[in-house]
């Protein structure tokens, strides 16, 4: 199968990729900055808003698209529009003039906003966020389009190898527990699972990508089981041998998604691990990571002095 991924120079990318390729299938990735290093046949140098995208793709053949490309921080609502719903809108054209089969949209469980309970596919959506809202609007772009399987991934918090640790909670805290700095928590009874390893998440593309499918489908996506925050933060500060202080701060605002059901994404194949399993074989990860660059580091400094 030839599958199109948007985004493949970035974490979830370049792994899914990765994944992809050694699975047997012909892997073309766009990028805009950066060009990908993992796992691609093809990269392709593209502008994803452009109204000429189609241009760049005129002589390939294109089984699927994984779409995982998308603005995440702006000041200003037009930074979403520009660089997330245009570019949405101009690979469904792209996907409809050439008759691609399958198109996998991966959202955001910013789609929910604020919650106070379990989400699941059909959950409301409360005061969402400018990000949240682009997302949405993304989601009922691709369920009204007339590509023959159309397929949304809510994704949650997602965790592995080259995983960016400046941003959001969980990376960031396992970038201050690396370096032994205090760690402050919120709501530490709170049982969570918006998180999942990124090798999972990679399983169900796969097979969601090679399933016969026709139609819209929805799915949320999350660890197998729940955790609570303090729970979580003791196990990562274990499995990082790290001496950080865990502190408690009162709760600043509303609680964004932290509960997800994922029964339905389970009843098509969705096998997840433990949440004590994803955080364990991401501290693997950083820790090995880590590990790797301090050793390219030491060398550059030898190097240096001879």
């Amino acid at each position: 199968m030839n599958i199109l991924i948007t985004g493949a120079s970035g974490f979830i990318g370049s792994n899914l990729a990765e994944y992809l390729k050694a699975a047997g299938d012909y892997i073309i990735g766009t990028y805009n900055s950066r060009e990908p290093e993992y796992g691609l046949d093809k990269a392709v140098h593209c502008n994803l808003a452009s109204a000429e995208l189609a241009k760049c793709f005129d002589d390939m053949k294109i089984d699927a698209i994984v779409h995982l490309a998308g603005h995440m921080r702006g000041d200003r609502i037009c930074d979403y529009l520009d660089n997330t719903v245009n570019a949405t809108r101009e690979l469904i054209k792209l996907a409809e003039r050439q008759n691609v089969s399958k198109f996998i949209y991966i959202s955001s469980i910013s789609v929910y906003g604020e919650t106070c309970s379990e989400v699941n596919e059909n959950s409301d959506r409360v005061n969402l966020d400018d990000y949240g809202t682009a997302k949405y609007i993304c989601e009922r772009m691709l369920e009204d389009s007339e590509i023959a399987s159309r397929i949304v991934i809510r994704q949650p918090r997602t965790l592995g190898k080259r995983c960016d640790l400046s941003y959001p909670w969980l990376p960031k805290t396992s970038d201050r527990m690396l370096k032994g700095e205090i760690v402050y928590y919120t709501n530490p009874d709170l049982m969570y699972n918006n998180l999942l390893y990124v090798q999972d998440f990679s399983d169900f593309m796969l097979k969601l990508l090679h399933d016969s499918m026709e139609g819209f489908y929805r799915f949320g996506l999350g660890a197998k089981d729940k955790m609570s925050i303090l729970d979580i933060l003791r196990c990562m500060k274990k499995n990082l041998n790290s001496s950080s202080e865990l502190v408690e701060r009162k709760q600043a605002g509303k609680n964004t998604c932290y509960a997800i059901d994922i029964s339905y994404a389970e009843s098509y194949g969705f096998r997840p691990r433990s949440a004590e399993e994803t955080i364990v074989q991401f501290c693997k990860d950083v820790m090995w990571e880590n590990k790797k660059y301090d050793g390219e580091n030491m060398q550059g400094d030898k190097a240096e002095n001879l």
